[in-house]
């Protein structure tokens, strides 16, 4: 199946935020996570689970008093902006595999790991590993990694640079393709700079991603083909991504 270049769409990198997810979605997932009955991955073992998000044990006393936990519970996630793809990241993580599949069941593509979207400084002959792990219901999941918008040889879900200089330096991120819509993930701009060492960030704060659970493994009749070049702008520098869609139909043949 050959694309017929959709990177030419004009639209901003624009993430999937908790706050603007339609009620009927979010509906049958509350009521997954209502269940009492499932201790073992209800609202009260995701709250434990997410760790960027804290709420007091004040907050929680008065959550458990209503008859919607985890309506509220979301509630508040979307209003710290977490985003559908965190969410998922996180339902998969305490092994919610009904909420995951209601979750897949209205987004086609979902990131349960994807690259930070802060810049990393590594040593010269430094090594690092980028991962990017999406989920469909649809089709077998490919991988297609890119740095300044030229594709390179990675097709699997890790990137790994080992021995690292500065002609790695640029702006990675990976597109996946479910063959039927495609979705790029977050980027992160990497520095090698003169000593040797390891990756290390900017700062310590990380928002990656935790899970990495199995991907989807249904076979596809027609080859997908990633565009060899996307949109690139170098006097952008870190900023470029922001410029880039983020998700696309593949069109029709």
């Amino acid at each position: 199946m050959a694309l017929q270049n959709p990177w030419h769409t004009a639209y901003d990198y624009k993430p999937d935020y908790l706050y603007v997810m339609p009620y009927h979605v979010k509906q049958p997932l509350c009521t997954i996570l209502d269940n009492t009955d499932d201790i073992k991955h209800n609202w009260q073992v995701l709250v434990k689970a997410v760790k960027k998000y804290p709420i007091t044990g004040s907050k929680l006393n008065e959550i458990q008093r209503r008859s919607d936990p985890a309506s509220v519970i979301l509630d508040y996630y979307g209003s710290n902006l977490m985003t559908v793809d965190e969410l998922y990241s996180y339902l998969a993580s305490i092994h919610n595999s009904e909420a995951c599949q209601e979750l897949l069941g209205n987004y086609p593509i979902l990131f349960a790991v994807q690259p930070r979207s802060r810049p990393i400084r590594i040593h010269r002959r430094g090594s690092i590993t980028l991962e990017c792990y999406a989920h469909s219901n649809e089709g077998v999941i490919k991988y297609q990694w890119y740095r300044d918008g030229i594709s390179l040889q990675y097709t699997d879900s890790k990137l790994e640079i080992l021995n690292g200089d500065y002609t790695y330096n640029g702006e990675y991120l990976c597109i996946v393709t479910n063959g039927i819509h495609m979705r790029r993930s977050r980027s992160t701009y990497i520095e090698f700079f003169s000593e040797i060492g390891n990756a290390r960030p900017y700062d310590d704060e990380d928002d990656n991603y935790d899970d990495t659970d199995s991907l989807a493994s249904s076979d596809l009749k027609d080859e997908p083909e990633f565009p060899l070049t996307i949109p690139h702008a170098a006097e952008s520098g870190r900023d470029y991504h922001h410029k880039l869609p983020q998700f696309v139909e593949i069109p029709s043949k």
